[in-house]
């Protein structure tokens, strides 16, 4: 009888088995407000046709639930996505709202934003690990990849140069750090990984040098929970 060797063992016990039938009929929430604003009026409504329309707009084609990044709000888009729910229709301060639902998100507080994981899955559908991947509450499960882009902009004034750090910092430590915690079975996962710019892991870079600070803050207990998987 053959016998598995420790590496086969290893693999079987930091694996586990997803019932993905059942995980592929979690539905993505929807918000259609953000402080008041119709989160159509952001780019993050659930609506493709409309947000079709504002990126014509705009100007900024691209996929209909990207979130279509950093705009100004101009008179000519009431036409787009009009706020039938006011005769005063707010005009959105398109920045300041999506730089206060990032920094609502990395401070674990209800988000127009919210973090995922992806399972990544061995030869024999055991998932292995997971990746750390951002979805908007627009009823879909993709990317805001216009606002995350947006924010990554190495070029972008120093105020959303930080507010990057500080959501990236957390994505890489305080939410996976929460889901192991909630979820103990989820340290029988071998890894859970985290996309970040290459220039993010140059030493001396501001996501490297507050990732590290903070680690170094963390006790033993924690610290070891987190690096071990």
């Amino acid at each position: 009888m053959a016998h598995d060797g420790p590496h086969q063992e290893t693999w079987r016990k930091r694996s586990l088995l997803v019932d993905t039938e059942d995980l592929l009929k979690v539905q993505s929430p929807t918000q259609e407000r953000v402080s008041g604003v119709l989160a159509a009026r952001i780019g993050l409504g659930s609506d493709a046709d409309q947000n079709r329309s504002l990126r014509s707009a705009l100007n900024k084609p691209g996929a209909p639930y990207g979130g279509i990044g950093f705009f100004e709000w101009a008179q000519h888009l009431e036409h787009e996505v009009p706020d039938s729910t006011s005769s005063h229709a707010v005009s959105p301060l398109v920045v300041d709202l999506k730089l206060q639902e990032f920094e609502r998100c990395a401070n674990g507080d209800p988000s127009m934003y919210y973090w995922v994981l992806h399972p990544i899955f061995n030869c024999k559908d055991h998932a292995v690990g997971a990746e750390v991947l951002v979805r908007a509450k627009n009823g879909m499960n993709t990317a805001p990849f216009d606002d995350v882009h947006a924010l990554m902009d190495p070029a972008a004034p120093r105020k959303i140069q930080n507010m990057y750090t500080k959501w990236k910092s957390a994505e890489i430590l305080d939410w996976p750090m929460q889901a192991l915690i909630n979820y103990p079975i989820l340290r029988r996962l071998q890894f859970i990984s985290v996309n970040v710019r290459p220039s993010d892991l140059c030493t001396n870079s501001q996501v490297f040098q507050e990732v590290r600070s903070r680690l170094s803050e963390l006790n033993d207990e924690d610290r070891q929970l987190l690096v071990s998987t």
